[in-house]
C-alpha cells in the first residue's frame, strides 16, 4: 500500500485555530448557549481532536467547555460484517446531556456512518436540544444526508485513496493518505 504524508502538525493546528474561532462565533456567541454546552469526542481520533479544540476554546475566551468521550463501535451498522470485532474504548460523558447544546467532534468525516452511529450512541444517554458536528477534515463522498457544521478543511479525495490522521505520544498529527 502507497502512503504518504499530506499535512503535519502545524497545518492541522491552524485548522483548530479556524474551528474554534468558527464554534466560538456560531455556537458559543449567547451566554445561555455557552452555559448548556458540552462537547463530546468520538474515539478515538476524535477525542484527541476534541481536546485541541478544547484548549484552543479555553485560551481565546477563558471557558473550559465540558469534555466526554463516546465509543460508537456498537453502533455502528457494519459491525456483523466484521471478521474480528474492533477494539472497543470507553464511553464517559460526566455530565447530564438532557437540554444541552453538544458539540460532536471527530477528525475526518467521510461517509456519515460514524456521525449516524455517534447521534445513535448519544440518545443512549439522554434528549439533547441541539447537536453540532466538527471535523477537523470533510473529505466528502457522504452516503447519509449528514454534514459537518464546522469544517477545519475540506479535502476531496478518490474513492481508492484513505485519509490516516497518525498521533504520537507527544501529541503531534501527521494526515497520511494510503492508495488501496
Amino acid at each position: 500500500m502507497e502512503s504518504k504524508a499530506l499535512f503535519e502538525r502545524e497545518e492541522t493546528q491552524a485548522w483548530i485555530e479556524k474551528l474554534s474561532v468558527e464554534i466560538i462565533e456560531k455556537m458559543l456567541s449567547a451566554p445561555e448557549k455557552m452555559a448548556d454546552t458540552v462537547m463530546i469526542g468520538i474515539q478515538n481520533k476524535g477525542v484527541r481532536v476534541a481536546r485541541w479544540l478544547q484548549k484552543s476554546i479555553a485560551e481565546k475566551i477563558h471557558v473550559e467547555i465540558p469534555l466526554g468521550t463516546l465509543d460508537i463501535t456498537m453502533y455502528r451498522d457494519d459491525l456483523g460484517g466484521k471478521k474480528m470485532l474492533p477494539e472497543i474504548y470507553e464511553s464517559d460523558i460526566p455530565f447530564d446531556i438532557d437540554g444541552k447544546f453538544i458539540l460532536l467532534v471527530d477528525e475526518i468525516s467521510h461517509t456519515g456512518r460514524t456521525v449516524r452511529a455517534a447521534l445513535d450512541a448519544i440518545t443512549y444517554f439522554g434528549r439533547p436540544k441541539v447537536i453540532r458536528f466538527a471535523t477537523l477534515i470533510d473529505r466528502g463522498q457522504h452516503e447519509f444526508p449528514i454534514r459537518p457544521d464546522f469544517v477545519g478543511k475540506e479535502l476531496h479525495v478518490s474513492s481508492n485513496e484513505w485519509l490516516n490522521m497518525e498521533l504520537t505520544s507527544d501529541d503531534q498529527s501527521v494526515i497520511r493518505i494510503e492508495k488501496r
